[in-house]
């Protein structure tokens, strides 16, 4: 079977790879959970927020798969008690088929999904986000990286991999 470079990186983008790479950090995000104060285990999500920017670069950058411009969009999170988490989504079509356009409009039905969950439940969340919708790859990890930050304030740990 052929199959382009094209093809091969929007397959991993897609190949639905979070669950189990999840389940590892489960008993981390629990632990952290439990060890974070009452407070922040009552903690739900509560609103959500996306800024569309571009970033003018000095120089053009070119890849194999053609000239990049930064269209991201940043996601800001909140939880009811006012922690605020920050992800960021750097779509580019030509690898994952996600547009700054996509996220954007995937980001509002992703809002419905995370409000009032519990930041420290990630691996449910993150599989209802997949089930919601298939691709946009870049929203999802930018709501994540978000939920992430919020978690390691909630924690007072550093949120690392």
């Amino acid at each position: 079977m052929n199959m382009t470079r094209k093809d091969f990186l929007k397959g991993l983008a897609t190949a639905g790879l979070a669950p189990s790479l999840l389940a590892g950090a489960a008993p981390a995000m629990a632990q952290a959970r439990e060890e974070s104060g009452a407070a922040a285990r009552h903690e739900r999500l509560a609103d959500m927020e996306v800024f569309p920017f571009t970033m003018q670069s000095k120089d053009v950058i070119r890849i194999s798969l053609g000239t990049m411009t930064a269209q991201n969009v940043l996601v800001r999170l909140r939880t009811e008690g006012g922690v605020v988490g920050w992800g960021e989504s750097s779509p580019y079509a030509a690898i994952t088929g996600d547009t700054q356009a996509t996220n954007l409009a995937t980001a509002k039905m992703l809002a419905g999904i995370v409000k009032g969950k519990d930041p420290f439940d990630l691996a449910r969340i993150v599989t209802e986000m997949d089930k919601a919708t298939t691709g946009q790859p870049g929203i999802k990890a930018a709501v994540e990286m978000a939920i992430w930050d919020i978690c390691g304030k909630l924690s007072n740990r550093p949120v690392r991999y």
